[in-house]
């Protein structure tokens, strides 16, 4: 049962038999949300804050009740949103960072994972396969 919620969809409406995981990081750029989506809706209920419009509230909502936060952040694009959520929410322990190379504020990111114990990646597909289930591997 595939269940992803996308601003400003109800949030309320998810499969209580999956743990939640909102998509927090970079809007722009290439659609790593879609690609994130494909790879572990089977395991999660995604909440993904992409929309035209900014929801503030929605996203506040979603990252205070998700069981898991993936946070990416784009080498190409700003991260001042993402700077100030992952700072809002660093003390939390259900925090994953994607920080490749490139990253403008790399250096801050990287020293903000290590201080709060935040498992960090340096690559999108690293951070996805540590989160699907193990014991679905073949």
């Amino acid at each position: 049962n595939v269940m992803v919620i996308k601003a400003p969809e109800k949030i309320i409406y998810r499969d209580i038999n999956k743990p939640t995981l909102y998509l927090a990081g970079s809007t722009g750029g290439d659609n790593w949300r879609s690609y994130v989506e494909q790879e572990l809706s089977e395991f999660y209920n995604i909440l993904n804050p992409k929309s035209d419009k900014s929801y503030v509230h929605w996203e506040h909502n979603g990252l205070s009740i998700s069981d898991l936060v993936l946070f990416y952040f784009d080498p190409d694009q700003s991260q001042n949103v993402s700077l100030l959520q992952l700072g809002l929410f660093v003390s939390r322990d259900n925090l994953f960072v994607c920080c490749p190379e490139g990253v403008e504020e790399k250096e801050h990111i990287d020293f903000v994972c290590s201080e709060f114990n935040i498992m960090a990646f340096k690559k999108l597909d690293e951070l996805i396969n540590h989160l699907k289930p193990k014991n679905n591997e073949s």
